[in-house]
């Protein structure tokens, strides 16, 4: 003790000096390109997108805007809408961003909270729910922006409590209609092909498969297993799912949005008759600043 307050007397700064030096070394086992982060210690990777969000604070009423538009559209031909956000891979995992960068509790927070308020439509966004979620398994993977098949579980069932307020009737699948099992390979998008993960392979970085793959994710098999017509095409991606259970509720969904409905598909085609999945990302380019308009093929 006493070597330490002389050390601390006559060394001014020794504790900013020992933060630095912290900082130093988790910066030297942090692997940086244009496409994401890579911290070689822990094994957690995120995408350079998820860690440098792009804001437009200008643009909360536009995007309000062009979503009422198109719910006044869907309610004047009978259609229910709602509006599901998954959260960010850093609005769980924020701790483990390599680097010494500031990440925000919720990505992109003030637009959220401004539909979640002034929206007429539902708005479904499951933090909380993942969040406790995550105290017992992996929500999203280590090496991929995607969500797990148990995150995604998570969100389901607070998508489906919501559309149960409208349509009562309409089942929740339950773990116990599925097999489930672990695998350290990531699965998370259109292919349903198991990987390495996304994140990892824009790296483009040699090293150890095995030594990467150090965590066991939770998968889930239906029971009753729904194949899905797929059309995959050039700008043009749908899976048409129709349930042959009659349990189901006698309900058509359209689905729409990015490839975080890729692991959703494994439980929402099962509550209901018919589902098409029209995927929104990867078919055709739409400039960052007009990504929140609806897509008019669509």
């Amino acid at each position: 003790t006493h070597v330490e307050n002389w050390f601390n007397d006559h060394f001014f700064g020794r504790t900013h000096l020992v933060r630095l030096n912290a900082v130093i070394q988790k910066l030297n086992r942090v692997i940086s390109n244009k496409a994401a982060v890579f911290d070689t210690q822990t094994n957690w990777l995120f995408n350079d997108s998820q860690i440098n969000q792009h804001v437009f604070p200008d643009y909360n009423q536009a995007l309000l805007n062009s979503l009422e538009q198109f719910h006044t559209f869907l309610s004047e031909n009978g259609i229910s809408f709602y509006l599901f956000i998954v959260p960010s891979k850093t609005d769980i995992y924020a701790d483990f961003v390599p680097g010494y960068k500031q990440i925000p509790p919720i990505q992109n927070e003030n637009q959220i909270r401004f539909l979640e308020k002034k929206a007429s439509f539902p708005v479904v966004f499951p933090i909380e729910a993942l969040r406790q979620a995550a105290r017992k398994d992996y929500v999203y993977f280590k090496t991929e922006h995607h969500w797990t098949e148990w995150g995604a579980f998570i969100g389901y069932q607070a998508l489906m409590e919501r559309i149960q307020k409208d349509f009562p009737k309409t089942p929740i699948v339950e773990e116990a209609d599925y097999v489930s099992f672990y695998d350290k390979r990531v699965r998370g998008d259109w292919e349903r092909q198991f990987t390495l993960g996304q994140t990892f392979q824009m790296m483009n970085w040699p090293y150890s498969a095995e030594k990467l793959l150090d965590t066991d994710y939770k998968y889930y098999t239906p029971l009753h297993e729904i194949t899905p017509t797929i059309t995959d095409i050039p700008h043009y991606k749908i899976k048409s799912f129709q349930n042959p259970n009659p349990k189901a509720a006698s309900l058509k969904v359209f689905l729409s949005g990015t490839s975080m409905n890729e692991n959703l598909l494994q439980f929402l085609p099962y509550s209901f008759r018919q589902l098409t999945y029209y995927r929104l990302n990867n078919v055709q380019h739409v400039s960052y600043q007009d990504g929140f308009k609806i897509i008019s093929k669509y």
